[in-house]
C-alpha cells in the first residue's frame, strides 16, 4: 500500500528539523516522498543505492535479498521514492522477540531530510505490532552521524564487533529496549 507522508510537517515540528539545501541539490521536504513496501523488483535499485551510500561496497546482492523476502521470519522492507526514483531502503527481521534492523540506506543527496528517522519509526511500529521487547542494528564505528541518529530515537550502545564489515571496520551494536512499552499493554 502506498502512503504519501501527509503526516510530515507535524513531524518536522517535533524534530526540529528542517531540509538543507546541499548546494545545487532541489531542496525536498518529507512530503515530496513516497515511502511503500519493498518489492522483489526493486533488488537491483537497492543493491545501487548500496553501492552509492557505501562508496562502491554491496554488503547485500540479489540472492541475500531474495533470501531475506523469503524466509521464515516476518520481515518489513520499506523504500522511498522521490519522482518515481528510488532514493533509500530500510529493513528489519523479527526473530522472536528480538527485532533486528538490517539496513538503513538513503543515497547521499537526500540525507539529513529526515528520510532515516522515518524509517526507523516505521521500523519500530512493525516491531512493536509483533511485540518485540527489543530492537537491535549494527553501524559502522566510523557513521559518527547514524549512531547519533540512533541515540536520538532511544538506542544505546551495547558492544562492539570487530571486523564486522566488509572492509574490516568494527561494527557497533545498538539496541533499544521496547520491554516498558509491552509491560504496559
Amino acid at each position: 500500500m502506498l502512503k504519501k507522508f501527509s503526516f510530515i510537517e507535524r513531524m518536522w515540528e517535533i524534530l526540529g528539523a528542517q531540509p538543507q539545501d546541499e548546494g545545487n541539490a532541489e531542496v525536498a521536504t518529507l512530503s515530496d516522498f513516497l515511502l511503500r513496501d519493498a518489492r522483489y523488483t526493486d533488488i537491483k535499485q537497492l543493491i545501487h543505492i548500496q553501492k552509492e551510500v557505501y562508496h562502491g561496497v554491496v554488503s547485500w546482492g540479489k540472492t541475500i535479498f531474495l533470501n531475506e523476502f523469503n524466509g521464515p521470519h516476518p520481515v518489513k522492507y520499506l523504500v522511498a521514492e522521490y519522482k518515481k526514483e528510488l532514493i533509500g531502503f530500510a529493513g528489519i527481521r523479527i526473530e522472536g522477540s528480538v527485532g533486528h534492523i538490517t539496513n538503513v540506506a538513503v543515497t547521499k543527496k537526500f540525507q539529513r531530510k529526515g528520510l532515516g528517522t522515518c524509517f526507523i519509526h516505521r521500523l519500530l511500529d512493525f516491531a512493536r505490532y509483533h511485540q518485540c521487547e527489543t530492537v537491535i542494528l549494527e553501524v559502522k564505528e566510523s557513521n559518527v552521524d547514524a549512531q547519533k541518529l540512533y541515540e536520538q530515537l532511544g538506542f544505546l550502545s551495547m558492544k562492539v564487533k570487530k571486523s564486522y564489515y566488509n572492509n574490516n571496520e568494527d561494527g557497533i551494536v545498538m539496541e533499544l529496549s521496547l520491554k516498558d512499552e509491552i509491560d504496559e499493554r
